[in-house]
């Protein structure tokens, strides 16, 4: 019986040509287009999912208000992450502070030039508790440093970049912006392409606070910082 629908088919698809050519083209394109929506959709649904807890993390912004209009700015004043921290104790809050444009410095060895990276994105001055929040496999060192001043982790494309091996990245020295020296502490995994935080150099956030005209910080409540909490 089915060989004979079969046949049936092929012989109709035969006689009209054209009209079974414009026909399968259609479902082909329109196939197509379904699987090139799932896909897109499926990908941009993924973000941050990689993460254990991701359905507990929240990004804390800032809602401005001016006649009927509504605006989201994507952080908080800086007293707000102290403040929060004592209200709710239970939960796990990381404040982090990104630098867009900075020039990482590599001092070379006696008789060569210093190796000099233009970084537009991926710089972060970030605190450790980030780490509570997110999935990262260390290679080297672990958060504990980023509670330290002047201490910078690196992803390991950077320290292969930065370095030539990424084995050879931990405790080496790079200057940030000609102003801030930094010691590579430790040594983590790319981020995944899907995550909101694709970051390659993160600075403890200390230090940012010893720097605060450089970049800008202030702990009055009209600054504004990213925060992100669980």
């Amino acid at each position: 019986m089915f060989k004979n629908y079969l046949k049936i088919a092929w012989r109709n698809l035969m006689r009209h040509k054209g009209y079974s050519a414009l026909n399968i083209a259609g479902l082909t394109v329109g196939i197509a287009a379904c699987l090139l929506i799932f896909i897109v959709l499926q990908y941009e649904t993924s973000f941050n999912t990689q993460n254990k807890n991701y359905k507990k993390i929240y990004h804390i912004v800032t809602q401005s208000s001016r006649g009927n209009e509504v605006a989201y700015t994507p952080g908080i004043t800086v007293p707000a992450v102290p403040a929060l921290r004592t209200d709710f104790p239970g939960a796990t809050i990381a404040a982090l502070d990104m630098s867009y444009g900075s020039q990482l410095t590599i001092p070379a060895a006696s008789g060569h030039a210093d190796k000099k990276f233009i970084e537009d994105v991926g710089v972060v001055f970030i605190e450790p508790q980030y780490f509570d929040l997110f999935d990262s496999e260390w290679i080297t060192g672990n958060k504990a440093v980023l509670a330290e001043p002047n201490m910078v982790v690196i992803d390991k494309s950077t320290a292969i970049k930065y370095f030539g091996d990424w084995k050879h990245a931990e405790g080496k020295f790079l200057k940030m912006d000609n102003l801030i020296n930094l010691k590579v502490a430790g040594v983590i995994e790319d981020a995944v392409s899907n995550s909101d935080f694709p970051f390659k150099v993160l600075v403890s956030y200390v230090t940012l606070k010893n720097y605060p005209n450089d970049y800008n910080y202030s702990d009055e409540w009209e600054s504004v910082r990213c925060l992100v909490h669980r």
